[in-house]
């Protein structure tokens, strides 16, 4: 108390020295002091009272949490990351997460960062942010970088960001990168250079049939979580590498992809069915058996639980020149062979049989050169069109 200066101004140390000689007195005495140090404390700022000396525009956005390990900073509503160079050099090098949401930043300036040598994590959420690195400098986000040498963990999730680019190898140390929930709709193949990387979440973003598959054939071995549900994965064999290629990775990742869904395609219900099984089928039943020039895509998937599921396919040869009838795939139902060159010596030599004709419900056979139709096609289960 005698070492406060504001103390120290009010009062007469020699008449407290007089007065320390009444009890009565000596009790006034106490309960002054015990005021003026309660009202001291209530004057403090929330970031003074866990011993963070914040800059203005700091203090009034963020909190600051001080324990054994560091300082975590949580802001709120701050429009830029400039602020953070302001801080005093011992709470910048103390700092060991960032958190930053509720704003508007359009990109993550690490050079503003660059003085948070301890930082291990940074979350930048609910930003708007559109690109992940401001600037295209490689070399000035290396050099910013290596002051960085602690960060880990990369959160951007609930933001605007439409693509991944190369950028993000600058941060190619990092353990972790959660982007869900985002815009996404092409990443670069680049995680390859990510031989630290440990989890990747792409979740609940736009990623669909142009996905380019090195993305995830190049992720590093040490990757032990990856989450892509809720992207508009269509049904189509266009992804149907998907399948062997999860058979690379481990039980964990295998089982949180099962978990991720496709849409059917044409499909008069909307019908979603599971991403990785669908692929599979696609794999072992359907693209094997599917006709040269035509393509084969599921009418209908449905998977259950502890039995196979069940499926239709659609089958689409129109307009491929064809001069014989096409063998399918096994549970074909519709069957597009319109803008060919079938004679009536192709229906002739048709085996609906083995050809798998019989579960066919809907069948296209105009703009060919067929002069007459035999019961063979009675044996087909046409009561859809034809």
């Amino acid at each position: 108390v005698i070492f406060n200066p504001d103390f120290r101004r009010s009062f007469n140390f020699v008449k407290v020295k007089e007065i320390m000689k009444n009890p009565i007195s000596w009790m006034v005495l106490w309960v002054a002091v015990t005021e003026f140090l309660l009202g001291t404390q209530m004057t403090l700022s929330p970031g003074n009272q866990t011993g963070c000396q914040l800059p203005a525009k700091l203090d009034q956005s963020c909190t600051c949490d001080q324990s054994s390990k560091g300082i975590s900073l949580v802001c709120s509503g701050i429009n830029s990351t400039r602020y953070f160079t302001q801080l005093e050099p011992d709470i910048a090098s103390s700092v060991i997460k960032l958190d930053i949401s509720g704003g508007l930043i359009p990109c993550l300036e690490l050079q503003d960062l660059s003085s948070l040598t301890r930082l291990e994590e940074i979350r930048l959420t609910n930003s708007k942010v559109k690109n992940i690195l401001c600037g295209k400098n490689k070399v000035l986000h290396k050099k910013t970088v290596h002051k960085l040498k602690h960060l880990l963990s990369l959160d951007l999730s609930h933001n605007s960001l439409e693509r991944v680019d190369e950028s993000l190898i600058a941060l190619n140390k990092l353990e972790t990168i959660n982007l869900s929930h985002n815009h996404i709709t092409h990443i670069k193949p680049i995680f390859s250079q990510f031989e630290h990387l440990k989890s990747l979440d792409i979740s609940s973003n736009k990623l669909s049939a142009n996905f380019d598959k090195q993305v995830l054939k190049e992720l590093p071995a040490s990757v032990n979580y990856l989450d892509i549900a809720g992207n508009p994965w269509p049904c189509t064999p266009i992804l149907s590498w998907m399948y062997p290629w999860s058979l690379s990775r481990s039980i964990s990742i295998q089982k949180k992809l099962n978990t991720s869904q496709c849409n059917i395609e044409n499909s008069p219900t909307h019908q979603h069915s599971p991403l990785i099984m669908v692929m599979q089928y696609y794999s072992v039943k359907v693209t094997p058996q599917c006709p040269d020039k035509c393509s084969c895509h599921f009418y209908h998937f449905a998977a259950g639980i502890n039995i196979s599921p069940t499926y239709t396919v659609i089958v689409n040869c129109s307009s491929q020149n064809l001069t014989s009838f096409p063998s399918l795939p096994q549970q074909t139902t519709v069957l597009d062979l319109s803008h060919n060159l079938l004679s009536q010596d192709s229906y002739d030599m048709l085996d609906v049989v083995s050809q798998n004709y019989l579960q066919i419900t809907s069948l296209i056979l105009s703009h060919n050169y067929l002069t007459s139709i035999g019961t063979k096609l009675l044996k087909m289960n046409l009561h859809r069109s034809f």
